[in-house]
């Protein structure tokens, strides 16, 4: 594949284990402005911890980006980046990962570090960074690795332009995706990310740098389409159980069948049943019919009572496209996490479906998200607390008006005058 995931900060979830933000260090929040695309992005304030960084984009078998880029190709990573003051303490490094990565300095200027090295590459960015809380930078880095998995050669790219390249460096074999103040910047210091993209240079589609325009939307369940046998909400309801599994961030609790239903399902009498949710429609989310839907992503979040152990499971999407269920990961493909599901998020995992590219869709129909227990003992209890699917979508180029001057203004008083 060349598209290996994508993220948005869409799900809210700041506790380090989503599709989002697994391995956060540092402290870090949900907010609903400014964003880039979507409905939220991720705030990292040095007020509220000296560092805090995404460690997280998740590959579509759901691993972190850690050695993702495999030997002997080249990758290709984007974030939108956005700054509520320059750091003051020292340069700091906002994107990139362990090798090489990107620093902010306290003059507003871009530029690319040797991590290894502990050297810059090239030149500072022509362009400055203004930190104003609202201007959104697209900040791009490829590496090409070679067969020991290390990187030989790197590219830097602000807003497209390109800042420094580097060759011959053979440096890093972990190379996680990282977004946010790597160091501290100084007191009370603020960035935003949202819309990040890893990419590679292999199969036929998104095998470059990514869409300039390219933002991501999350579906999320409006409705039951198809409630399989035994599955209810917390509440120990059959019907209308969607609005336990469409939280932002999610919203589970430990095993209970004794509260108000909009925290979780549980299936406690089935081995071998599916849930079925309705999502968002793609015309709902705002994808129009001159948009492009690059890349979809089924995303859950599962957990189980250690008491009674777990069930197998897996994900997909039913329809709108059709996305075959894939295997739950972690723990033997099981619900559960090994630690009893409490108050979101301890003992709640997430697990990635198959990531689809170039799908053909039906914008106006929602499609059908689905949760699937695979095996275990019948009486056992699985349990959802999200059921999602992200859409990365580039919306359709804006068309530009041109105003074109009459050159001969008497000409146009001539023929006004005419008419009467």
């Amino acid at each position: 594949m060349a598209r290996l995931g994508m993220g948005g900060a869409e799900t809210g979830d700041v506790a380090g284990t989503g599709p989002d933000a697994s391995g956060i260090v540092g402290a870090a929040t949900s907010v609903t402005s400014p964003v880039h695309g979507g409905a939220r992005a991720y705030k990292f304030d040095s007020a509220a911890g000296a560092s805090a960084t995404i460690l997280g984009l998740r590959t579509s078998t759901g691993s972190l980006l850690s050695n993702m880029f495999g030997p002997s190709i080249t990758g290709y990573m984007r974030a939108y980046l956005c700054f509520g003051n320059l750091p003051t303490a020292a340069n700091v490094g906002v994107f990139g990962t362990q090798s090489i990565h990107a620093r902010l300095t306290t003059g507003g200027k871009v530029q690319l570090w040797n991590t290894a090295a502990g050297a810059q590459i090239g030149s500072d960015s022509a362009a400055t960074i203004t930190a104003d809380g609202a201007t959104w930078y697209r900040f791009e880095l490829s590496g090409v690795f070679n067969a020991s998995n290390q990187i030989t050669d790197c590219e830097l790219r602000l807003d497209g332009v390109t800042v420094a390249t580097g060759s011959g460096l053979a440096v890093g074999t972990v190379n996680q995706l990282r977004i946010g103040w790597f160091a501290n910047p100084g007191a009370s210091k603020i960035m935003y990310a949202d819309d990040w993209i890893a990419n590679d240079n292999s199969g036929a589609s998104h095998n470059t740098w990514p869409d300039a325009g390219e933002v991501m939307v999350l579906l999320k369940p409006i409705s039951d389409s198809a409630v399989g046998s035994g599955w209810t909400d917390d509440a120990g309801s059959g019907t209308n159980i969607w609005d336990a599994v469409t939280n932002t961030p999610p919203n589970g609790i430990a095993d209970t069948t004794a509260s108000t239903g909009l925290h979780q399902i549980r299936n406690a009498s089935s081995a071998a049943s599916s849930y079925d949710a309705n999502l968002t429609s793609y015309t709902t989310a705002g994808i129009g019919a001159s948009d492009t839907v690059e890349a979809l992503l089924p995303i859950v979040s599962t957990g189980a009572p250690v008491a009674t152990g777990a069930k197998t499971g897996s994900v997909g999407i039913a329809s709108n496209p059709v996305i075959a269920n894939l295997a739950l990961q972690a723990n033997t493909n099981q619900f559960w996490t090994g630690t009893a599901a409490g108050t979101y998020p301890t003992g709640w995992k997430w697990s990635i479906g198959t990531l689809t590219e170039l799908p053909s869709v039906t914008l106006a129909t929602s499609p059908v998200g689905r949760i699937t227990i695979t095996g275990g003992t019948a009486s056992r209890i699985a349990m959802t607390c999200a059921l999602m699917m992200y859409v990365g979508y580039t919306p359709a180029a804006v068309a530009t008006t041109y105003i074109t001057r009459n050159p001969f203004p008497w000409l146009q008083a001539v023929n006004r005058a005419s008419v009467y």
